[in-house]
């Protein structure tokens, strides 16, 4: 066997020869990265651009409904129809509209109840909450649209129920 030994110089030689290849590979890596990096930020710019213009269009006409929402119903109520909202977000006409009470503060109305320790008002309380409950759970559930949720449950009744447990338990506001 015949193996020369390499010389220190030309080792050297040889390492520089690799570090300027490798420099060259490295240099034309970062020079194709940094193109991809600018295609894709020129993309992304672009993108940028039309999704602004869609987003001020969008609000544009958002904005165009909401005036003439507001104004069909301003019109409706000058004319002297009820407008009502439904819990699916369509403004509808109420036919049958009747004004009423003002809501009263519920936070310790409690406290207001005379007859509370009475046996015969929890059960009417009692009564009331589960059938106005079970009345609303149907409305929501089996009524389908917001004219059947208006009419299928029996709402004065519930009314009435409910009336009828706040007299017992000697609410004032289950005075007749």
């Amino acid at each position: 066997m015949n193996a020369t030994t390499p010389t220190p110089a030309d080792t050297a030689k040889t390492i520089k020869a690799l570090r300027k290849r490798l420099e060259r590979w490295e240099l034309e890596h970062l020079r194709q990265l940094a193109a991809s990096l600018a295609d894709r930020l020129e993309a992304a710019e672009q993108r940028i651009e039309a999704l602004e213009v869609e987003a001020s269009r969008a609000w544009d006409t958002a904005e165009a409904w909401r005036e003439d929402a507001q104004r069909l119903v301003e019109e409706l109520e000058a004319a002297g129809a009820t407008v009502g909202l439904t819990q699916g977000g369509a403004l509808v006409v109420c036919d049958d509209a009747q004004p009423t009470a003002p809501a009263q503060a519920t936070g310790d109305a409690w406290r207001y109840c005379s007859n509370l320790s009475s046996p015969e008002a929890a059960r009417a309380l009692v009564q009331a909450v589960l059938t106005a409950s079970g009345t609303i759970h149907f409305a929501y559930t089996q009524a389908g649209d917001a004219e059947s949720f208006a009419t299928v449950p029996d709402w004065q009744a519930v009314q009435r129920e409910l009336l009828h447990a706040l007299h017992v338990a000697g609410h004032p506001a289950g005075r007749p």
